[in-house]
């Protein structure tokens, strides 16, 4: 039986552990002043790539930190969440394609691994 609160707090994760991630990806791609779909810099590429394993890092930490049970559980759903958006994106949208092939390449297995080091069986 689940007890009261439990979905609410592993929906409350999820969202929360994919607004680490994706409000980042906003937040560095309005400051730089640069189109996420249009070409860019190398060093912005790096760039950007970097930023995004980092958050992605702390988005599956925090998910799993946040979940009532099964941690490693929400990280993949939070990983789930950001590899479905890079390939929707992916298939659906013109311009270039790094920054969606960056996402499921990198991003997505950062948030799993994220969650490892989140859930405790780091150590």
């Amino acid at each position: 039986m689940t007890r009261p609160g439990r979905p609410v707090r592993s929906l409350f994760a999820v969202v929360a552990g994919y607004l680490v991630f994706g409000l980042s990806a906003v937040i560095l791609f309005q400051v730089a002043g640069v189109d996420p779909h249009a070409q860019s810099t190398a060093g912005f590429k790096i760039f950007s790539i970097l930023w995004g394993i980092a958050f992605a890092l702390g988005a599956g930490f925090f998910a799993a930190k946040l979940a009532p049970r099964r941690p490693l559980v929400h990280a993949a759903i939070v990983a789930a969440l950001v590899g479905v958006a890079a390939t929707v994106s992916l298939v659906g949208m013109t311009g270039t394609k790094w920054t969606q092939i960056a996402a499921i390449v990198f991003t997505t297995p950062s948030v799993i691994l994220g969650g490892w080091l989140g859930s405790g069986k780091a150590d």
